[in-house]
């Protein structure tokens, strides 16, 4: 467990997550992270990897109809003004409707901890549902993230 705390409402979050979000950081090994809380509820873990080459349509895929997760998605972006290749480090907090209101409530209250473990992230998405999901939800949330700084 990272540092052996845990959130107010009793979860810890485990070391593999933080070392996978530092990899996708520092390398290009992979596209994205999901993390879900554990079956007994009391720990961040990793929940699938998305490989380098991996698209979004694949990630907005994995992503389940009646529970939450949290991900990190490595966005690139095209500057226009620029026409540079940027890259960004998205937290993205998926609460779809159709989850139990203790499920989104766990998650809620376990979303800034679990960010407190991840230094380096650009820009943050909140879902409810996949159009919230949508790429050009995506890329409105990185501009937004790039014209802000």
């Amino acid at each position: 467990m990272a540092s052996g705390k845990t959130s107010m409402s009793g979860i810890c979050v485990n070391e593999q997550c933080v070392a996978i979000f530092n990899h996708i950081k520092t390398k290009s090994a992979y596209k994205w992270v999901t993390y879900k809380v554990n079956d007994a509820g009391n720990e961040v873990i990793v929940d699938q990897l998305g490989a380098g080459d991996s698209t979004y349509d694949q990630f907005v895929g994995i992503m389940p109809e009646n529970n939450c997760r949290y991900a990190v998605y490595d966005y690139a972006y095209l500057n226009a003004d620029t026409n540079q290749t940027v890259h960004k480090l998205v937290f993205v907090h998926w609460a779809p409707e159709s989850s139990t209101t203790k499920n989104k409530m766990m998650y809620a209250s376990t979303k800034d901890f679990l960010k407190s473990y991840l230094d380096g992230l650009g820009a943050e998405l909140q879902a409810t549902d996949f159009k919230e999901l949508s790429e050009p939800e995506m890329r409105e949330r990185v501009h937004q993230a790039i014209t802000r700084k």
